[in-house]
C-alpha cells in the first residue's frame, strides 16, 4: 500500500495560494479584465490609455492597421482624432462625448458604431464612465472604456426588420387584390340587386315568389360580407375616415333598432334598447361608424341567441366614457372563444345548437378596430348565461344637449 495521501508515481498538488496573497496580487486586476469577453481599456485625465485588456489586444492586432493605435501609452483622444480626420463621423461624436466626460460634465458616454475588418463589418457598443480616485470626488482622473461586440444582435434586428418589412409589403399587396376585388364583386352585386328589384315588379306565382325572396336574402348577405371585406381593406392600409360632427346617440339607437328588429322577429327574440342611465346623448363622433360598432354586436348576439332575448343598452357619456353594452340570453362563451372572438376570421360559437360557424369572422374584429381607432376598447364577459359586451368609448359631449 502506498504512501498517506497517496499511492505510488502520485504527485502532490502544488501549494495553493493564500486567500491574502491572492488578493494582495498586483496582477489581480489585470487578470480580472482579461478574464472578460468585452475590449475594455483605461485611460488617465489627459486621455492616455494606461491599462487594456487581453480581448482589446487582440482585437487590436487582428484589425491590423486600426491596432496600432490604441495601445498602451496612446493617446486615445488623439487616436479618435486621427479616425474622425479620415472621415469617420461616430469617432468624431465620441470624441466630443469623452471630453465633455473627463471634464465631469457627463456621467455616462454610449455610442453604437459599426467596424470594417478584413473579415467582415462588425457592431459595437462602446461604453465609458469616469474614473474617480475617492466616492466624494467630483472630477474623473480618467474613464474605464467598453466595447462590447453586438454584430449578432445587430444583424439579427436588421433582419427582423427586414422581415417586418416584407410582411408589410406583402400584406398591403393582399389588401390592394382585397380591395379591388372586393369593388368589383360589389358592382355585380348592386347589378343583381337591379335585376332583383325588377324582377319582384313582374307577376310571379307563389312558389316563384318564394325563390326570389331567397335569391334576395342570398345577395343581401353577400353584400354585406363584401362590405366588410372592404372595410378591412380599408382598415389596413389606414383609408378608413372617421367624421368628428355632432350626433345624438339616441337617434343612433333608434335607427339600429328598426334595422335589428325584423332579424330578432325572424328568431321569435325579444330586442331592448335601454337608454335611461345616458348622461347626455350629444356628442361629437362619427355616426356611421359607431352604429356600425352597435349594428355587428347585436347582428353578433342575435345570431348566436335562439331563445330570449338581446339588449342594447348605453349609459354614461358625462362623468366617463360612453358605454355601449349588447347582453344575449344565448349559450355564453368558453374560455378558449373568449380569448380569440376579436381575432379575424374567428367564427364564434361553433357549438350553439350543434350548428357550423357563420358567416367570415370578420364582425367583431371590425368593431374592435373601430372602436381603437376611435379611442376606445371592448371586452366580453359571460353574463348569466349569455354573454356581455362592452364598449368604451371616450366620445366628446356637446354643451348644448
Amino acid at each position: 500500500m502506498g504512501d498517506e495521501g497517496g499511492g505510488p508515481g502520485h504527485s502532490p498538488e502544488p501549494d495553493l495560494p493564500t486567500d491574502a496573497a491572492v488578493w494582495s496580487d498586483p496582477r489581480l486586476a489585470q487578470r480580472t479584465l482579461d478574464g472578460l469577453d468585452a475590449h475594455i481599456c483605461v485611460i488617465d485625465h489627459g486621455a492616455r490609455i494606461r491599462l487594456t485588456n487581453a480581448a482589446w489586444r487582440s482585437f487590436a492586432r487582428a484589425a491590423g492597421e486600426y491596432g496600432t493605435g490604441t495601445g498602451e501609452g496612446v493617446n486615445y483622444l488623439e487616436a479618435l482624432a486621427h479616425s474622425a480626420a479620415s472621415g469617420d463621423r461616430e469617432a468624431q461624436q465620441i470624441q466630443v462625448d469623452l471630453r465633455e466626460l473627463l471634464q465631469g460634465r457627463r456621467e455616462v458616454v454610449r455610442h453604437e458604431y459599426p467596424c470594417s475588418t478584413p473579415q467582415r463589418k462588425l457592431w459595437f457598443l462602446m461604453v465609458a464612465r469616469p474614473l474617480s480616485a475617492t466616492r466624494l470626488s467630483r472630477t474623473p482622473v480618467g474613464a474605464v472604456i467598453a466595447h462590447v461586440d453586438i454584430t449578432d444582435r445587430y444583424e439579427a434586428e436588421q433582419a427582423a426588420t427586414a422581415i417586418a418589412e416584407d410582411l408589410r409589403q406583402a400584406n398591403r399587396a393582399k389588401s390592394d387584390v382585397l380591395l379591388a376585388a372586393s369593388h368589383d364583386l360589389r358592382n355585380h352585386l348592386n347589378g343583381a340587386q337591379g335585376f332583383q328589384e325588377i324582377l319582384a315588379q313582374t307577376e310571379l306565382t307563389a312558389e316563384q315568389r318564394r325563390y326570389l325572396n331567397h335569391s334576395q336574402i342570398a345577395l343581401q348577405q353577400l353584400q354585406e360580407l363584401t362590405r366588410m371585406l372592404v372595410e378591412l381593406a380599408q382598415l389596413e392600409r389606414g383609408q378608413l375616415c372617421f367624421a368628428e360632427e355632432p350626433l345624438d346617440i339616441l337617434h343612433v339607437m333608434e335607427q339600429q333598432k328598426e334595422l335589428l328588429t325584423l332579424k330578432a322577429q325572424q328568431k321569435d327574440l325579444d330586442l331592448t334598447v335601454e337608454s335611461g342611465q345616458l348622461e347626455v346623448h350629444r356628442f361629437l363622433g362619427d355616426e356611421q361608424r359607431l352604429g356600425q360598432i352597435m349594428y355587428n354586436l347585436a347582428t353578433n348576439a342575435l345570431r348566436y341567441t335562439d331563445e330570449g332575448s338581446v339588449t342594447i343598452r348605453v349609459s354614461g357619456g358625462l362623468t366617463g366614457p360612453v358605454l355601449l353594452e349588447v347582453m344575449d340570453t344565448g349559450s355564453g362563451l368558453s374560455e378558449a372563444e373568449r380569448r380569440t372572438i376579436f381575432d379575424r376570421f374567428s367564427r364564434g360559437r361553433a357549438d350553439v345548437a350543434n350548428r357550423a360557424p357563420e358567416g367570415l369572422g370578420l364582425d367583431l374584429a371590425i368593431c374592435t378596430e373601430l372602436a381603437a381607432a376611435m379611442g376606445g376598447e371592448i371586452e366580453v364577459r359571460n353574463s348569466g348565461s349569455g354573454a356581455h359586451f362592452t364598449v368604451r368609448l371616450p366620445l366628446k359631449p356637446l354643451h348644448r344637449q
